[in-house]
């Protein structure tokens, strides 16, 4: 991958469920005002699952690039059709670009008290492609 090692270890995290999502923070006993997820209004508690798959604003995320009517059961059953519906060799970037902006725009919610936008979103997004590309293969930084 590409991406930058920060990402990669995020990415690395996220798939072992170690995020510090509100759900792990709950199951490692931390006392929170509410364990909802702050992307959406729908009083559902924050699990990995929910944030990055099943969330409305996700599910936004992911169909700015026509990937939401894949998403299916965990996050390791969806990978594989991700891969094929983007048929490219960089796909592995452009999920971990996707993971990383709509973190960014969890932290934002919670630590800068900042309202999140798909438009804001985008601006994440296109920006982590930039560093994947800068860090790229030549002849993969041509197909990106």
């Amino acid at each position: 991958s590409s991406c930058l090692p920060k990402r990669k270890v995020f990415f690395w995290l996220a798939i072992k469920d170690r995020l510090s999502t509100r759900e792990l923070l709950r199951r490692r006993n931390m006392d929170l005002p509410s364990y909802s997820c702050v992307l959406c209004h729908l009083d559902v508690e924050e699990s990995l699952q929910h944030l990055f798959l099943e969330c409305p604003f996700a599910m936004s995320c992911w169909n700015m690039l026509g990937l939401a009517n894949l998403i299916q059961g965990n996050l390791l059953d969806t990978i594989p059709l991700f891969r094929n519906q983007i048929h490219r060799p960089f796909y592995m970037e452009i999920i971990v670009a996707m993971f990383w902006s709509i973190w960014s725009a969890h932290s934002d919610a919670i630590f800068r008290n900042q309202s999140h936008s798909l438009q804001k979103y985008k601006l994440v997004f296109k920006q982590e492609l930039a560093w994947v590309k800068l860090r790229a293969k030549r002849d993969l930084s041509t197909h990106l």
